[in-house]
């Protein structure tokens, strides 16, 4: 038997988490910044527009984001 689903957790409710996420975000694209640097993927003025952009949607009242966390349950008969 095998049984997969997904649910949403939304970061946007209001100001207080949108920042939350924002900082979240930010701090998972600097854990991963020399990662992306080494391997030729960006240049670290691209990752400092991305966290500039981060910053900028955590202060709009209409921004969106959901992240999707997936799960798979099996098991062997």
């Amino acid at each position: 038997m095998i049984w997969s689903g997904a649910s949403y957790v939304n970061h946007c409710a209001d100001a207080a988490t949108r920042r939350e996420a924002a900082a979240d975000a930010q701090h998972s694209l600097n854990e991963l910044r020399r990662g992306l640097l080494d391997k030729g993927l960006t240049s670290d003025g691209e990752i400092d527009e991305a966290l500039a952009a981060w910053d900028i949607w955590g202060q709009d009242p209409d921004a969106i984001y959901l992240r999707c966390r997936c799960k798979c349950v099996a098991r062997k008969s």
